[in-house]
């Protein structure tokens, strides 16, 4: 399965970053992270991403995260969910992830964003490739007086006027009690211009319109369960998160407890 991004996203970012496709390929053919990016730079024509754009990304981690760390785009941002049919192809992906990713084609690379560890999210994936550590929002989950409910979390992007751009937010929790101390990623929300996509790992997927006059804010609902939690919510783009242990009926985006 090869990985698709969405081209109309891709174009506008191509002509509003870099003033067309042409010039990205030229700057990023004259930079990018050690010897393996200047190896690959011969790849980086106008033509070869044309090729990307129309029949899928290479299977390679380094040009897979070079090309979207130039970009300044998580890949997951701009996954074409329709061209993919994700819903009818989750569960062979999701198994796959669960296998370590061997099978996962040209989501091998992406296993880095949503493989178990004791330090997720990897930020010697962001710093290599992005130039940057991870912007993470934790919360507690006590299990004390409040059990068995939903959470609403609110996200505000630290730079709202980019409201349009695509941005993903994922999240992971890890229980106290667990000895392996391992946080367990288990969805994504992905965010441009007026819509918010939250994708759950058992392959649930819901849609919700976001005005852009709100500053590039969302909100989603996440369980609280029987047992003392943490959570982390992580994106590679600054934003501030904030927690209400309870639900909210105006909030319609839930990772199914």
């Amino acid at each position: 399965m090869k990985f698709r991004a969405r081209g109309d996203l891709l174009h506008r970012i191509f002509d509003e970053r870099f003033a067309g496709i042409a010039n990205f390929a030229d700057e990023w053919g004259r930079s990018g992270p050690g010897d393996s990016a200047r190896a690959g730079a011969t790849q980086r024509s106008v033509k070869t991403i044309y090729a990307w754009l129309k029949h899928g990304l290479p299977t390679s981690r380094d040009t897979l995260f070079q090309f979207f760390g130039a970009l300044d785009v998580d890949p997951i941002a701009v996954l074409d969910l329709d061209r993919h049919d994700l819903r009818r192809n989750f569960g062979r992906l999701r198994r796959a992830f669960m296998l370590g990713g061997l099978n996962a084609g040209g989501f091998r690379p992406l296993f880095d964003l949503y493989r178990p560890s004791a330090t997720w999210p990897d930020d010697g994936l962001s710093r290599e490739y992005f130039n940057r550590a991870w912007t993470c929002f934790e919360f507690e989950h006590p299990a004390t007086d409040i059990t068995n409910v939903y959470a609403a979390i609110t996200v505000r992007a630290s730079e709202p006027e980019l409201s349009w751009w695509p941005r993903a937010y994922h999240i992971a929790y890890r229980r106290r009690a667990n000895a392996d101390g391992l946080w367990r990623p288990y969805g994504t929300v992905v965010t441009c211009s007026d819509e918010a996509v939250l994708i759950h790992e058992n392959g649930d997927l819901q849609r919700e319109v976001v005005p852009q006059r709100n500053g590039h804010a969302f909100r989603f609902h996440t369980y609280f369960g029987p047992s003392p939690s943490q959570f982390r919510l992580a994106s590679l783009h600054a934003f501030n998160g904030q927690v209400e242990p309870a639900p909210d009926p105006a909030v319609s985006l839930r990772f199914i407890g």
